[in-house]
C-alpha cells in the first residue's frame, strides 16, 4: 500500500520523498511494530502519563517497556 501512495501524486501524498527516503534507509517501522507501540501507549500508560507526554515511536526511552531487547526497525 505505501508503495502506492509513494507513487501518487504530490498533492495526494505530500510526504512522499520523505517515506521514500525513510524506505531507502531502512527506516520504515513495520505496521506489526507500530500496532505494538499503540497497544502499550493505550492499555499500559496511566490517564495522567498518557496526557503529559507527546507520544514518539522513536523515543528511546520507553522501548524497553514495550519492544524489549527488538530493534524498532527488525521485523517480529
Amino acid at each position: 500500500m505505501l508503495q502506492v501512495g509513494m507513487a501518487a501524486d504530490v498533492d495526494v501524498f505530500p510526504d512522499s520523498a520523505e517515506y521514500g527516503a525513510l524506505r531507502e534507509q531502512g527506516k520504515l517501522i513495520g505496521p506489526e511494530t507500530v500496532g505494538r507501540f499503540y497497544a502499550w501507549l493505550l492499555t499500559q500508560t496511566d490517564d495522567q502519563s498518557y496526557s503529559a507526554n507527546q507520544w514518539d515511536i522513536r523515543d528511546e526511552s520507553h522501548h524497553d517497556v514495550w519492544i524489549g531487547s527488538r530493534g524498532l526497525y527488525d521485523a517480529p
